[in-house]
Order: C-alpha cells, then sequence, then structure tokens
C-alpha cells in the first residue's frame, strides 16, 4: 500500500473532521480507515462506505488487547502485569505486520494525542517511511493541522531517495520542514524554476516592451522558503562552493539579496537531487569554481595592466 490517505478516527467527534479530510485531500492510493475495539464506530464507518463511498474506503479494524492483571492478589497482579506489557507487544507486532507494514509515503492523520499503546506504539513505527499529521478537534467542530515529521536523518533520506543533510547548510530542521510542507515528491513541478517560482525566492520581473523595469520577490510567507533562508546563514563561514558562492553575492549585491539568491540555489539543488535519486556531491561544482579563478584572474590582469603594472605568478 503506497501513496493513500490513512485516518484514525478514535471517537464520534472526529467524524466530520475525518469525512471532511477524505473529500479535501484525495489521494490516489486510496483512504483507509483504522478502528480499535469500537464496533459501533466501525459499522457506522461501514454504512457510511457502502452507502456513500461506494465500498471504496479501506476499513482495518481490531480488537484492542485486554490483559489479565486485575486478577489475584497484589504479588499475582504484578506478575501478570509483566506477562501482559510482553504479550501486549507480541500482538501489536502481529497487527503491525498484518496491516501496516507495506505503507510507505502515506499521509496519516489522527486526531488525539492522548497515551495509548496500541496509537503510540503504531504511529512511532509508521512515522519512520510516512507523514504524520495530527488534527486536534476543538468544542467548536473546528480544527487545524499539525504535521510530525521522523527526527531521524537516515529515515528522512529514506524518504526522499537522498540524503539531503549532505548540501551545505541544510540540516535535520530544514528536511523536515521539507517534508512536511511538501512531502518527499516533488512531481508536482514541472521543472526546478516552477519550484522556485512556488517558494517564491525567484525575481518577478515587471517587463515593459523590452526593458525590465522591476526584477524583486515578492511578499510570502512560505515556510520551506524561511528554512532555505536561515540555511543560508550557516554559509557564512562555509568553505564549500555554496559557502564561496554565497560570500560573493554579499559583496556584491548586500546580504538581503544575497541570503534570496543562495536560498534559490539551494532550492535547485534540493530539487534536482529529489527528482533524480542522486547523492549530493561537492566535486561537481569544481569546474565553476576553476571559471571563477579564470575570471578573476582576466579582471586583475586587466586592472593592473591598466595601471601599468604587470602581474608574475609566484612559483611557488
Amino acid at each position: 500500500m503506497t501513496e493513500s490517505l490513512v485516518i484514525f478516527p478514535e471517537n464520534y467527534p472526529a467524524v466530520k473532521t475525518a469525512l471532511s479530510m477524505i473529500e479535501r485531500y484525495p489521494h490516489e492510493g486510496g483512504v483507509t480507515l483504522v478502528i480499535t475495539g469500537f464496533h459501533d464506530l466501525y459499522r457506522f464507518y461501514q454504512e457510511i462506505n457502502e452507502k456513500v463511498y461506494g465500498g471504496k474506503l479501506e476499513i482495518i479494524f481490531f480488537e484492542r488487547y485486554r490483559g489479565r492483571a486485575e486478577q489475584g492478589n497484589l504479588a499475582g497482579k504484578g506478575w501478570r502485569y509483566v506477562n501482559d506489557l510482553f504479550r501486549e507487544r507480541r500482538y501489536l507486532d502481529r497487527i503491525f505486520n498484518e496491516h501496516f507494514k507495506e505503507m510507505t509515503g502515506c499521509e496519516i492523520i489522527f486526531f488525539s494525542r492522548s497515551y495509548d499503546a496500541y496509537r503510540y506504539y503504531l504511529l512511532n513505527r509508521l512515522s519512520r517511511n510516512n507523514r504524520l499529521t495530527y488534527v486536534p478537534i476543538d468544542d467548536k467542530g473546528g480544527s487545524r493541522i499539525y504535521r510530525y515529521v521522523s527526527r531521524r536523518p537516515a529515515h528522512l533520506a529514506r524518504l526522499f531517495g537522498t540524503d539531503l543533510t549532505l548540501i551545505p547548510g541544510i540540516g535535520l530542521g530544514a528536511t523536515q520542514v521539507l517534508f512536511a510542507e511538501v512531502g518527499p515528491d516533488l512531481s508536482r513541478f514541472a521543472d526546478a524554476a516552477h519550484f522556485a517560482s512556488w517558494l517564491n525566492i525567484c525575481p518577478h520581473n515587471k517587463v515593459s516592451g523590452d526593458k525590465i523595469l522591476s526584477s524583486h520577490t515578492g511578499p510570502g510567507a512560505n515556510r520551506v522558503a524561511q528554512a532555505l533562508r536561515w540555511a543560508t546563514q550557516s554559509l557564512y563561514r562555509s568553505n564549500s562552493y555554496l559557502g564561496q558562492y554565497f560570500r560573493r553575492l554579499r559583496a556584491r549585491l548586500g546580504t538581503p539579496k544575497a541570503v534570496t539568491a543562495t536560498a534559490h540555489k539551494l532550492a535547485r539543488i534540493i530539487y534536482y537531487l529529489i527528482t533524480h535519486q542522486v547523492s549530493y556531491d561537492e566535486s561537481l561544482f569544481a569546474h565553476f569554481e576553476q571559471q571563477h579563478r579564470r575570471r578573476l584572474e582576466r579582471r586583475l590582469r586587466t586592472q593592473a595592466k591598466a595601471l601599468g603594472f604587470q602581474l608574475v605568478a609566484n612559483a611557488a
């Protein structure tokens, strides 16, 4: 099961929001509802599935584990409680392998953060290969969306197909923001230019005839663009190609424009790495560094000749 919407509707107050999520966010991989131990809620969604959705929804139902710790004296309860922990873990392992093991790249939506063994175990394992979304339900029926992303770089690298933290300036935080806001698939953008335009970090040229009147970036509050701008700040003293590129632009254009331009370059690099499923390779920029060195040398020789001097290469 891949690229699908998976919803954990724990109770009746979440019914309205769960159904609206199904309507508002259609997924090509289908929609799966996960219900645990609530028979009435299970029958309710079965009826909705048959009468409204024509049986297109997949409904997973399983009972919650019932322990035996309540029986017997205090010492017996303690021993049975320990045994129940191991039995519940084995039970949840079986449930996960039976229903959730093949889920990859799915949107997992849940409506409650209260501690529950099954929820903690299942959501923790699902977060390794999927995107978690928490939608709290308030008293007025409203909801907000909070996305949870794995904090393990290896998990994010597996989801994106490449390790973005190898890019100078891009850390785990920026990678989490990208995954939460866009997801692991950038195919919705035709090319890197469209991706940069969506981020609002490319110039919006105002042209009259053949003359460019203005080329400023427009206002916006894109979270991915903000994360890339913050990532650029760490390149001030970087010895990488991107660090040198940022410092050159900063000297020529000033810090604000240099930050935006470098964030634009980071966005294009990220788009290429994800869409082509390749790793970041610093050696590919050696050619650009050689070009910059030759341009700098020509400029220095021209300036020296204009002043009546001659540059001599150091023999060392």
